[in-house]
């Protein structure tokens, strides 16, 4: 096995490849740095198979060791798409594979969430994208949960990739932000852009 399917837990040819089985391919970085770690490059042969009997039965992902995490996210960083199979560096954690959330902070819950955001350009205030004659613009950012989004927020506008959206317009001479559904992000950002 050289790798496991993030979405159903099936096996797959390479951490980066479309699954067969459900059709789904790691796209948001999150679930390409999930996708390594669910690879041979990440884990031993035994926790790819623990790996993708969790998922399968538990219908969510596993929790990932420390050291897992963090080696997927350095192998992403200079990730090449070839696959030629090598096991030699694979880390058998055995039973420390499910002690530690993967990109978790407090409670399991993640650090960080990925914004789809169109209208207020990211670093400019009000005042300096006014000067910019209000363009429409599309951004995908990072948010810090907690900090730049609330749980509850997070939460409730989600999407099944555990993205969200957002659409900002120039009202009252400030911008004010709505969260919307993906397909009514899809909508404005086909319209507005």
């Amino acid at each position: 096995m050289i790798a496991v399917c993030f979405q159903c837990g099936s096996p797959k040819s390479g951490p980066m490849t479309k699954c067969e089985f459900c059709q789904k391919k790691p796209v948001h970085h999150r679930d390409r740095v999930v996708s390594m770690a669910l690879s041979n490059e990440c884990l031993s042969e035994k926790n790819l198979k623990l790996g993708s009997q969790y998922i399968k039965e538990k219908k969510r992902l596993p929790k990932f060791h420390k050291k897992v995490a963090l080696k997927a996210a350095q192998l992403m960083e200079s990730y090449i798409e070839v696959d030629d199979g090598r096991n030699s560096d694979s880390i058998d954690l055995s039973s420390a594979f499910f002690q530690f959330e993967f990109d978790a902070g407090e409670n399991g819950r993640p650090k960080f969430v990925t914004v789809h955001s169109i209208g207020k350009p990211a670093h400019l205030s009000d005042h300096e994208f006014s000067q910019f004659q209000k363009k429409k613009t599309y951004h995908t950012l990072q948010w810090e949960v907690g900090n730049e989004i609330t749980q509850d927020q997070l939460s409730a506008n989600q999407d099944d990739d555990g993205d969200v959206y957002i659409w900002y317009r120039w009202i009252s001479n400030s911008w004010q932000g709505k969260f919307v559904s993906k397909a009514e992000f899809e909508q404005i950002k086909s319209v507005e852009l």
